[in-house]
């Protein structure tokens, strides 16, 4: 019996220290378990932040894309650059009516958007049409040879470098008014 009684208290003994055990366990448990859900709740305010601002970056680049995608069907012409590039300057120019010439040169106090946006078609190599851009200065200046500008010699020899051909093709002289 004294075994028996033994093999008791040692079981007794051995439950106490396992329920202390287990207590300890479970309060350690509940302690990581309220701190396990705060670091959820903490992550998924921070999923839910970061959901928000892509979100709103999503509803920029829609608005961009928008825009975008309005002007992406077709290749825009000479023309086109040359109008958006003047309604720019015209919006960002402080005097109404100087938006069209911005740049000085010898002769005259400002140059024309056109010879501009020549230039720079021809130094960075884009085709243009030469003829269907400069048509509107020989036509004045075949009405009125005094008064009309001609193009620079630097934009003849611009001209003449991006396309060799007009070089070889016949140059007709106006005298007087024609």
């Amino acid at each position: 019996m004294r075994r028996e009684g033994r093999k008791r208290k040692c079981a007794r003994r051995h439950k106490k220290k396992i329920c202390k055990k287990t207590e300890k366990v479970k309060f350690g448990l509940l302690k990581i378990k309220v701190k396990v859900e705060d670091v959820k709740a903490l992550a998924e305010e921070e999923k839910e932040t970061k959901i928000r601002e892509q979100e709103e970056l999503l509803n920029q680049g829609e608005k961009v894309a928008l825009f975008a995608g309005k002007d992406k069907d077709k290749e825009k012409t000479f023309d086109e650059h040359s109008k958006e590039f003047k309604k720019e300057i015209e919006e960002l120019s402080h005097l109404e009516d100087k938006g069209k010439k911005i740049m000085p040169t010898r002769r005259d106090s400002t140059i024309s958007m056109e010879r501009i946006m020549l230039i720079y078609c021809i130094i960075e190599e884009i085709p243009v049409h030469i003829g269907e851009i400069i048509s509107e200065h020989i036509i004045a200046w075949v009405k009125h040879p005094r008064r009309a500008r001609s193009f620079s010699h630097q934009i003849d020899k611009l001209c003449l470098k991006a396309c060799p051909t007009l070089d070889k093709l016949p140059q007709v002289k106006v005298k007087d008014e024609v």
